[in-house]
């Protein structure tokens, strides 16, 4: 299976930013071989449903100050590789902001940050 990242997209991006990319893809790519696991959901929604705690917990392992304020930057991440979500299953993207306690624009701004390289760890 190939995954072929967005260069261009992840050229300023921070150590935590460009790790959560590479563990997202990893679980869509193991959706794809294993497609019984879907159960017919889209598959950001069971990633959603079945990956957000597993994410969060291996992006503190590695970056422990991720776990700052209740893991906050932590899930931002993750739950920004949903926001797809938030257009086309308006009704689940809200589900899972309520279930981790955030909010679709606190999501975004942290996330930026990140994306942007201001917030983080710089790549070398």
């Amino acid at each position: 299976m190939d995954v072929v990242f967005n260069t261009s997209q992840l050229q300023n991006a921070s150590q935590e930013y460009l790790l959560e990319s590479v563990i997202h893809e990893t679980y869509h790519a193991y959706l794809y071989v294993n497609p019984s696991v879907l159960n017919n959901l889209i598959q950001h929604v069971y990633m959603a449903q079945n990956y957000v705690n597993a994410e969060v917990a291996l992006l503190i392992n590695l970056y422990p100050p991720l776990s700052a304020n209740a893991n906050h930057d932590a899930l931002a991440l993750v739950l920004a590789g949903y926001g797809d979500l938030q257009a086309t299953n308006p009704s689940a993207f809200n589900a899972i902001l309520v279930t981790y306690g955030m909010t679709a624009a606190d999501v975004a701004s942290t996330n930026a940050g990140y994306k942007a390289g201001t917030s983080g760890t710089k790549c070398n």
